[in-house]
């Protein structure tokens, strides 16, 4: 039976780890030159994360967007995620509606509702509200997507009239995609988007799980009367590859089970079978979490891919390699011709 294609994705992340530098212009460049590697190496897509008041991530996600889309030529640009419940609306609509012409159609509108109390606080917004701030959102972008002006709009948190759609969106179907791990935001997403994240705490063996939001997706689409019923879908994975499996988990453990530490530590929610049974952050092993990852040889990525798209049949998958903590620059840019040259083929 042939393979079904694949598009693949990486998350630009500006990593500081101890051994790289401190000076965010520079991480930023690297992000750029990542993103450019990518694209040599075909990639399909690059996306770029937003959190505030954290060294590990990107504010603002859509000016350094716009800063990779400037230094690309094919290479598709979105967030994954903004964080847009911060921004009126038609702030939202105009920014990403600007970038899609600056790039020609190159623009994917990934929105997330968002979980840090730190990212709304600074701007004098409750994270209790996030939910139906980015309601108004995403109802606002897809009445932009589909109308020169809004004549009404009455929201939980905005309302305006008259309000003409100046640009509207270069593509004909600007993909406008919702981070959710839960079935309220998979129902949102149906209501209101073109198609999900699924999120990377979700794991190969619980894959009913990730079969549920795509159930909860459509059955709101359709209810909605959506012309989009089946979403279109973005699998994330934390990715390490090796010529071993020792190799690869040697490259993938040690950034990534800090990060599963401090997700536990804020109370995140995760679908590993000892998440919510162990004491301390401590005694998480990586063993807990290896079916929620895409790691080993090449052959093992290409056969968990392949589990995956029988599972959900989504379209692209985002690939985590770099966490806040790292790993370095050198090892990031091998891991991503690695994948290029040993898997990406394999779904062409």
């Amino acid at each position: 039976m042939a393979r079904k294609k694949l598009k693949f994705g990486m998350l630009l992340i500006p990593s500081n780890p101890a051994t790289g530098s401190g000076n965010f212009s520079d991480r930023m460049d690297e992000c750029i030159r990542h993103a450019q590697l990518a694209e040599k190496a075909g990639f399909d897509f690059a996306m770029v994360p937003e959190h505030h008041q954290d060294r590990g991530f990107l504010p603002q996600s859509l000016l350094p967007t716009a800063a990779i889309l400037a230094n690309t030529e094919r290479l598709r640009v979105g967030t994954a995620i903004a964080i847009s419940a911060l921004k009126h609306p038609m702030t939202v609509v105009e920014e990403f509606f600007t970038l899609d012409h600056m790039s020609r159609g190159r623009v994917i509108a990934g929105i997330g509702v968002g979980y840090q109390p730190q990212d709304f606080s600074m701007f004098g917004l409750d994270v209790k509200d996030r939910v139906t701030l980015t309601e108004d959102v995403l109802q606002a972008l897809d009445l932009a997507k589909n109308n020169d002006v809004i004549e009404s709009f009455r929201g939980h948190h905005y309302d305006f009239d008259n309000v003409k759609i100046i640009p509207g969106p270069y593509q004909d179907d600007l993909p406008v995609l919702l981070g959710s791990w839960s079935h309220t935001g998979a129902k949102l997403a149906g209501r209101n988007c073109d198609g999900l994240f699924i999120d990377q705490n979700h794991y190969l063996d619980q894959a009913y799980r990730a079969q549920g939001l795509v159930e909860s997706f459509t059955k709101a689409a359709e209810e909605a009367g959506r012309a989009r019923t089946k979403p279109k879908l973005i699998l994330n994975r934390y990715a390490g590859i090796g010529d071993t499996r020792e190799e690869a988990r040697a490259v993938l453990e040690p950034h990534v089970m800090k990060t599963k530490r401090y997700y536990w530590r804020n109370k995140a929610r995760d679908y590993a079978h000892n998440w919510n049974k162990v004491e301390s952050p401590d005694e998480l092993q990586f063993e807990d979490f290896q079916e929620s990852f895409l790691w080993g040889t090449p052959e093992d990525c290409i056969e968990q891919l392949e589990k995956w798209q029988e599972a959900i049949d989504m379209e692209e998958v985002l690939l985590l390699m770099r966490t806040a903590s790292g790993p370095t620059n050198d090892v990031v840019e091998d891991q991503m011709m690695r994948f290029g040259r040993d898997v990406i083929p394999a779904f062409s």
